[in-house]
């Protein structure tokens, strides 16, 4: 099936209303009020609709209502973007349910990651909606939320288009492969991924410049997850590779002895493409924010990682458009 055009959500402003869903996990009230109070204190109308205070079993409401809730605030046009609450897990159950042609009537931004990675994917492959890989509700826990998270956050979100630039030193980015490439971003949790494949909501490398992150996961699974993307051809014509965090890996899975980046060479063989690995991309304290399906530039030397945006990832307003010309 050919790929849809690329559609564009507005871009994010101060003052804009931020509606909070929760497509997997049920997080308790007092958390959603504390988190969504420091999301106002970033200058931000919040909303959490009522489907957040659902709880079935573990999930925030059962599939429909979920499914429902997502629906809701793509119609809502008092809604300017929707970010989710936590992942957890659940989302891979919307994925046949969801409206896509109402979705793709009224483009919004869609923001989250770990679980989340269902829904970019799917919603981006049956709509053409770039979505994103970035921070969520359950992110601004801490008493001092990460500076780099939110503002990156905030910067894509708005149509700043500058350069990220992640240092070794600065960063503890592991530089792998020396290079440039361009194409289009997909990627997100590894096993989410692997779950993808094969279904209706399967994703398309080629081209493409990948990205991976996982939590919680032992060694020898990141190694079949990673072998599985290669015999389904999901690495044959990528362009490039950012591997973000691994964390908390069992420890009693540790004495498998690979470590990410023996397991990534072994999976690459000869191919000559940019690789970093260790990139704040999934569960660790700094995320950056990556819009799936929007076309970049990787850059990766011995000492950094750059990423550039080539195309616009959010659709300003005209005023803005002309202010900023």
């Amino acid at each position: 099936m050919p790929a849809k055009p690329l559609l564009l959500p507005p871009a994010l402003k101060k003052g804009d209303t931020i509606g909070i869903v929760s497509p997997g996990r049920w997080m308790p009230a007092d958390e959603l009020a504390m988190t969504a109070s420091r999301l106002q204190k970033m200058g931000y109308e919040v909303y959490v609709h009522p489907q957040n205070a659902t709880q079935h079993h573990q999930y925030a409401g059962n599939m429909e209502q979920r499914a429902d809730a997502i629906e809701d605030m793509f119609h809502d046009p008092e809604i300017d973007a929707i970010v989710c609450a936590k992942g957890g897990t659940g989302s891979l159950w919307l994925l046949d349910i969801l409206d896509y042609e109402l979705i793709a009537r009224h483009p919004k931004i869609f923001c989250g990651f770990s679980d989340i990675t269902a829904l970019l994917n799917g919603i981006h492959k049956k709509t053409g909606l770039v979505t994103f890989h970035g921070p969520m509700l359950h992110n601004l826990r801490p008493t001092k939320p990460d500076a780099l998270t939110w503002g990156h956050w905030e910067g894509v979100l708005s149509g700043d288009m500058t350069p990220l630039v992640l240092t070794k030193a600065e960063h503890a980015i592991s530089p792998y492969i020396s290079g440039t490439a361009t194409g289009r971003l997909v990627g997100g949790n590894l096993c989410l991924l692997s779950h993808l494949i094969g279904t209706a909501t399967d994703f398309n490398t080629d081209g493409c410049i990948l990205f991976i992150e996982d939590e919680c996961e032992a060694l020898y699974s990141i190694d079949r997850f990673i072998l599985h993307l290669k015999r389904a051809g999901k690495l044959d014509k990528i362009k490039g590779l950012i591997v973000g965090e691994f964390t908390d890996i069992p420890p009693a899975t540790i004495p498998y002895g690979f470590s990410i980046e023996e397991m990534v060479h072994d999976a690459l063989g000869d191919m000559d493409i940019p690789v970093v690995t260790n990139v704040p991309c999934g569960h660790g304290k700094t995320i950056i924010t990556l819009p799936v399906g929007a076309e970049v530039e990787l850059g990766v030397d011995p000492d950094a990682m750059t990423l550039r945006l080539t195309e616009p990832v959010v659709r300003k307003a005209l005023a803005q458009t002309r202010a900023a010309g």
